[in-house]
């Protein structure tokens, strides 16, 4: 980005003109800041041994609520700050604060780099040595923010579901396509029970992703009680469309696949985030 500033006794107004070949997230981040007039202070105010102080943004590594109280985190010193969180976060939204989780909004100007943990967890170290955690909900829009590029829930879920939808529709062409070039020979009934048991499960699985985004839950608590429901939907459906046999070989036979492909599932999603790891780390460089 190329800045040029134009000092002239000539002009009788500031003005500012922003020449781009297309609009973008980081114009319209600007355009806000300008247009903002409660831009982000020099200053917040915090409280220190009953004393006021001073304190700049830009120096605090984040901040979060415990025990119903606001603390600043600035190095190894804790300092409360005398307001809500939300209020926080909107005072400093053009300071670069992000939200970190629903009690932590952190200074992506002083991450160093990511982690990824074994159990999921997404670890951010900053400059001065502190480290807090990130709810993968709100991973990409910091990958955004960092790279210059959050929805509501009910977005997300519609758009998750969309996906769902068009899986199955997929799944359902693919198995329709096998049929007639192979000429097999199943009732129409069977074929729409089977189609909309395919729906069905698609929806599930594109919904249930929700699961991981319940932030007080641990990675091992949204992974086995989203196994669980999983096998608890999936089975059902499967026996309804005669997918399986009401015997206990074949319902056994039919959970050790079931968990074979969920745990590559699993461990293709953990790529996925190690990737998205890398190219956060990518960017703060």
């Amino acid at each position: 980005m190329k800045i040029i500033i134009d000092i002239d006794a000539i002009h009788k107004d500031t003005c500012v003109t922003i020449q781009a070949k297309e609009w973008s997230n980081e114009l319209k981040e600007i355009v806000d800041y300008l247009q903002d007039k409660d831009a982000a202070p020099s200053r917040l105010f915090a409280v220190d041994n009953e004393q006021t102080i001073l304190l700049h943004p830009q120096k605090i590594d984040y901040i979060y609520a415990d025990k119903r109280k606001i603390f600043a985190a600035v190095g190894d010193k804790r300092f409360e700050i005398r307001m809500k969180l939300y209020e926080v976060e909107k005072t400093l939204k053009h300071a670069h604060f992000m939200r970190f989780s629903k009690s932590v909004i952190g200074n992506v100007l002083r991450i160093a780099y990511f982690e990824l943990h074994f159990n999921g967890n997404l670890c951010v170290y900053f400059q001065s040595g502190n480290k807090e955690y990130v709810n993968h909900k709100y991973v990409k829009a910091i990958k955004r923010k960092l790279m210059m590029g959050g929805e509501k829930m009910w977005i997300e879920a519609i758009k998750r579901l969309t996906v769902g939808v068009a899986i199955a529709g997929l799944i359902t062409f693919i198995v329709l396509t096998v049929i007639t070039f192979q000429d097999i020979e199943i009732s129409i009934m069977y074929f729409w029970i089977s189609a909309l048991s395919t729906l069905f499960i698609a929806s599930y699985f594109a919904l249930a992703s929700l699961l991981f985004e319940r932030e007080h839950w641990s990675p091992l608590k949204q992974t086995s009680i989203h196994y669980l429901l999983s096998n608890l939907f999936f089975f059902p459906i499967a026996i309804w469309a005669d997918w399986l046999h009401m015997s206990i070989k074949s319902l056994l036979f039919a959970i050790v696949i079931f968990t074979i492909i969920y745990t590559i599932i699993w461990i293709i999603g953990m790529w996925i985030q190690k990737r998205n790891v890398l190219q956060l780390n990518k960017a703060m460089k």
